[in-house]
């Protein structure tokens, strides 16, 4: 059984720290790590700090005080895009701020420079995408939610993908919508990726069965106000 925070197979490590908008600290963190090939549930109610969380590691929210690692190297200081570039890859909760793209704009900008502009989807682009493709000019906020974290979903593995988020992936979606999402997670746990979920919905446990689970508690030791906690195996 792999340790908490065994270097060798860790890809993300957040240490001795709290998730901070400006001085006012929401979430505290001892240690949270993401190994390769391994599913990760965070579990808490609104408001707990699961999306800040995301966020942070993805580089597009508040920032972490103690210690971040990706593949062993200081991560706070490295750009958003070049986090997305490097295999970090996030499908938030919220989709608006991909709404004034169309669905091509959407898979080339995920996808940076895998798709050679004006010349259509690759080859081994996934069906799905080549589907919303056929509609380039279709804008995502067009798309129904789960439609729209799909597309987002499909955009995001192609590539390396070292460390895949899902935001509350699961609400809003179909039963076909779900059975490709964890497809999809299947496939990025056996190129020995990690993936990081947060779901309210209980599909998650269900259908991936043993996973780390990390649960975000009241902190009463400190000014944080909740705490990251992994759960007992």
């Amino acid at each position: 059984m792999q340790g908490i925070g065994d270097e060798n197979s860790c890809i993300v490590v957040m240490r001795q720290g709290a998730i901070a908008y400006g001085a006012r600290e929401i979430l505290w963190i001892d240690e949270f790590c993401v190994h390769r090939g391994e599913i990760v549930l965070v579990v808490g109610g609104n408001g707990t700090g699961k999306t800040s969380l995301f966020r942070t590691l993805a580089g597009i929210g508040p920032r972490f005080t103690g210690d971040m690692r990706y593949l062993g190297q200081p991560l706070a200081p490295v750009a958003a895009h070049t986090r997305a570039r490097n295999g970090i890859r996030l499908v938030p909760q919220e989709r608006q701020v991909f709404d004034r793209l169309s669905a091509r704009q959407c898979f080339e900008l995920a996808v940076d420079n895998l798709v050679v502009r004006g010349r259509g989807a690759m080859p081994e682009t996934p069906g799905y995408i080549q589907t919303a493709l056929s509609g380039r000019n279709k804008f995502v906020s067009q798309f129904s939610g789960g439609e729209a974290k799909r597309l987002l979903l499909e955009s995001l593995v192609v590539g390396q993908v070292q460390v895949l988020m899902l935001d509350e992936v699961f609400a809003g979606m179909d039963a076909a919508a779900v059975d490709r999402v964890m497809v999809i997670v299947r496939n990025c746990i056996s190129r020995r990726a990690g993936c990081v979920l947060a779901d309210h919905t209980g599909t998650a446990r269900e259908a991936f069965g043993a996973v780390t689970e990390y649960r975000l508690l009241p902190h009463e030791e400190g000014p944080a106000a909740f705490k990251l906690v992994r759960a007992r195996q």
